[in-house]
This record gives C-alpha cells, structure tokens and sequence, in this order.
C-alpha cells in the first residue's frame, strides 16, 4: 500500500499565501501611514492654528495696554486741569473773602464761593466719569473682539 496523505498544503500554496499575506500587510502599512499623515496634518494644521489665536491674543493684550496708557494719560490730565482751575479758584476765593467788610459780605461770598466749587466739582466729576468709561471702553474692545474670534472659531469647530 502506497502512503497517500491529502497535500493541503503544496508549494504553490505556500508561496500564493505569502504573497497574499506581504500584499496584506503593506495594504495594512499603506492604510495606516496614511492615517498617520492625515492625522499629522490636522495636528499641525491645530497647532498653527492655535499659535494664530495665540498671537492674535498677545497682540489684542498688547493694544489693551496701549489703550490703558492712553486713558491714564488722559485722566491724568483732566485731574491736572481740574487742579488748575481749583488753585485758581482758590486764589479767587481768597481775594473774595478779603474784600468782604461786614458779615453779611463775607456770608454771601462764602455761599457764592460754595457754589461755584460745588458746581466746578459736579462738573469735573461728570466729566472724569465720562471719561472713565470711554476708556474703559476702548480698554476692553481689543480682548471683546478676540472673544469673539474665538467664539466664532469654536463654534466652527464643533460643526
């Protein structure tokens, strides 16, 4: 009797299921290098994205520091002013109260003095007041405008 066992597996069989497992795995090193280029892609596409954002910040930081040097610049200007006119104001005073021969004079300097330093006030305050916010608001407006890049960029994002 001869030994007849089934060949599952012959040369040709062998050599067609390397072949088929070398197309295999380079399809599968194909895929996944490409992957990994897309993936890089998008992280540096981020990254130069976020390094935009970053510099966008700094420079909106940079113009809000500008706008504050400015706005102390003028409020410190408008106190110098208001200054000014109350050592003027106080030169006048003076030579009111001294020109006053009786009481009643004097009484009646002293209510006009006191009203006019009380309106001068009113008006310096109102003034300063005003200024305050208009500085405050151009103070602001650079980091307002950077929230809302930011905003619209992560709405995008989460589409």
């Amino acid at each position: 009797m001869t030994n007849t066992k089934p060949q599952f597996f012959n040369k040709a069989h062998a050599e067609k299921l390397i072949a088929d497992g070398h197309k295999a795995t380079a399809a599968t090193i194909d895929k996944t290098a490409e992957v990994a280029r897309t993936n890089i892609s998008k992280s540096l596409k981020a990254v130069d994205e976020l390094s935009k954002h970053a510099k966008s910040n700094t420079e909106a930081g940079v113009a809000t520091a500008h706008a504050a040097v400015a706005g102390f610049e003028a409020m410190t200007s408008a106190l110098a002013h208001f200054m000014q006119k109350s050592a003027e104001g106080m030169k006048s005073t003076a030579a009111a109260f001294k020109s006053a021969k009786t009481p009643a004079e004097f009484m009646a300097v002293q209510k006009a003095q006191y009203k006019a330093h009380a309106d001068l006030f009113v008006a310096e305050a109102s003034q300063l007041t005003e200024t305050a916010t208009k500085i405050a608001t151009q103070v602001m407006a650079p980091l307002q405008n950077r929230a809302a890049v930011v905003k619209d960029s992560m709405m995008k994002a989460a589409r």
